[in-house]
């Protein structure tokens, strides 16, 4: 599986990651301090979704700056396209990272999608199944992994406008715009392998996501103090 990347990305690439970092360990902070005070359930599965998924960009981080720095030792054509089926006979260590890094990420969605949808214990033992035998397909097919994020990403945006459509507040609304948004950009990143443009296009779409994402957190926060009834219409 070859990825176009182009040379001249890397680095925007790793500071798009860094920004989403920022806001999913400021919004897990926040839900810890509540999460003590109210001990919710709900409340818990997202922190623990979003340190999963900071932990998860961290490691991409890592798997980024190895690239670029030839650490992986992994091969490049022409103006950047990255063999990734490489890591695995190269570098062991990198092949864990690798494995880690979509581990972590598909464990954090599921604790994302949990917070819509109670989990009886066989749906628990199925989404493990699934996880397991996704983790080992996307092992050789950049694009299983990609189809996999995208999917739960797109099961927890439906569920997030299924309750906008409940109570139409602002910020609901502008959560399913960000939640959207990152969606989209890993419905991008399926097709990264046929053109550099389409993975930089995704990576754009997904700073605007995970922007979107700390503008309804900080309105929240800022609103979210009022104690009027119409404190979400701002």
């Amino acid at each position: 599986m070859v990825v176009a990347v182009p040379s001249w990305f890397f680095g925007e690439d790793v500071l798009i990651d860094a920004i989403s970092i920022f806001v999913l360990a400021l919004i897990a902070y926040f839900n810890i301090k509540y999460y003590k005070i109210k001990k919710n359930k709900k409340s818990l599965n997202l922190t623990v979704a979003f340190i999963l998924l900071a932990i998860s960009f961290t490691l991409n981080i890592f798997i980024n700056s190895g690239v670029h720095y030839n650490i992986m030792q992994m091969s490049t054509l022409g103006y950047g396209k990255l063999a990734l089926e490489d890591i695995g006979s190269n570098s062991s260590i990198v092949f864990i990272t690798y494995f880690l890094y979509r581990a972590v990420t598909l464990i954090g969605l599921c604790f994302f999608y949990s917070i819509y949808e109670k989990q009886s214990k066989s749906n628990i033992f199925l989404l493990s199944f699934l996880i397991i035998s996704l983790l080992y397909f996307s092992n050789s097919s950049y694009v299983m992994f990609h189809l996999g994020y995208f999917v739960i990403l797109m099961l927890v945006t439906l569920q997030s406008i299924r309750g906008y459509g409940v109570k139409k507040y602002p910020a609901t609304r502008l959560l399913v715009f960000s939640l959207g948004t990152i969606t989209i950009s890993q419905f991008s990143l399926l097709f990264a392998a046929l053109d550099e443009k389409i993975y930089v296009a995704g990576e754009l779409i997904q700073l605007v996501g995970y922007v979107a994402l700390l503008i309804t957190f900080i309105a929240v926060l800022i609103y979210g103090r009022k104690k009027d009834q119409n404190r979400y219409y701002w």
